[in-house]
């Protein structure tokens, strides 16, 4: 029932979307098996734009994820009420041109992220947000763009503050790279249609247990989860808008824990690195 909950509010947020003059809109599917545990992942996310002005916009993003965790082994504790995930998200942001080359960007966003096994509370929630100013420098297709902030975030497992340092660089038309804490990649682009890319990314999440949840004595309130992946995706535009794409590669290190309301470790399961899987596609309205 709670999955046909969560897919039924995915598809009313789409409904809502198409109203927009314009959009942004990526669906991925994501397996990734870890030993005792395996994890799959569902997620949706629309963006929409609103122009203020010349130099000043608001982008509105909403989505949703659903993580299926399979549990391979027989735990001392009950695991039932840990196999499904559900994270809702809306974020606001705000971008401005504050000189010739510099702009920034600050986001401010509210998550429900939780095992809903019981009844909302605030624990359910975690808010997060950042600021980021970006540098770009050269021509089409020639260019760089440097990114310096702080955000506090949980894409990395439980809540923390990190900076925020990435520089892009788009050689020519057909190879870029990006460097970055949560994602470096070289990319190469066949043609305007296909295009292939090679890096690491660290990915994770936190979430509640809204239900009580005793480990040797303690009692465990968060699940935190985070990866690192090493892979291979490639690119297919279909058309001006659509396009899809497929990921894969081996998962460098996978850690999944149950900690308490301090974040001190109540349980760490055994996983282990394996082979990953992950495959979307990609909606994009352009004026």
């Amino acid at each position: 029932m709670k999955v046909r909950l969560f897919f039924l509010g995915l598809f009313f947020v789409c409904l809502h979307s198409k109203a927009q003059d314009r959009e942004f809109f990526r669906f991925s599917y994501k397996l990734n098996p870890m030993g005792d545990v395996e994890m799959n992942e569902t997620s949706v996310r629309f963006t929409i734009p609103t122009k203020i002005s010349e130099d000043k916009f608001l982008f509105h993003t909403i989505g949703g994820s659903y993580y299926d965790f399979s549990y391979h082994d027989t735990f001392y504790f009950q695991t039932e009420n840990l196999e499904n995930i559900y994270s809702f998200h809306y974020t606001l942001a705000y971008n401005q041109k504050v000189s010739e080359n510099w702009r920034m960007h600050m986001y401010a966003r509210i998550a429900l992220n939780s095992n809903l096994e019981g009844s909302l509370s605030t624990s359910d929630f975690f808010p997060t947000g950042g600021m980021v100013f970006n540098k770009r420098k050269g021509g089409k297709t020639n260019f760089s763009n440097l990114s310096l902030g702080v955000a506090y975030t949980t894409r990395l497992g439980k809540p923390r503050v990190i900076p925020v340092i990435k520089y892009y660089k788009q050689i020519n038309a057909f190879m870029a790279y990006n460097i970055g804490l949560a994602e470096t990649f070289f990319k190469y682009s066949f043609d305007q249609r296909k295009s292939l890319k090679f890096g690491i990314q660290l990915n994770g999440f936190n979430a509640n247990i809204s239900n009580s949840l005793y480990v040797d004595g303690k009692q465990a309130s968060n699940i935190v989860f985070s990866t690192g992946n090493l892979g291979l995706e490639y690119n297919y535009k279909l058309s001006e808008s659509w396009s899809i794409f497929g990921r894969g590669g081996y998962s460098l290190w996978n850690t999944y824990a149950l900690e308490d309301d301090d974040y001190n470790k109540v349980y760490e399961f055994d996983t282990t690195t394996n082979w990953f899987f992950s495959t979307g596609i990609k909606f994009n309205f352009s004026k």
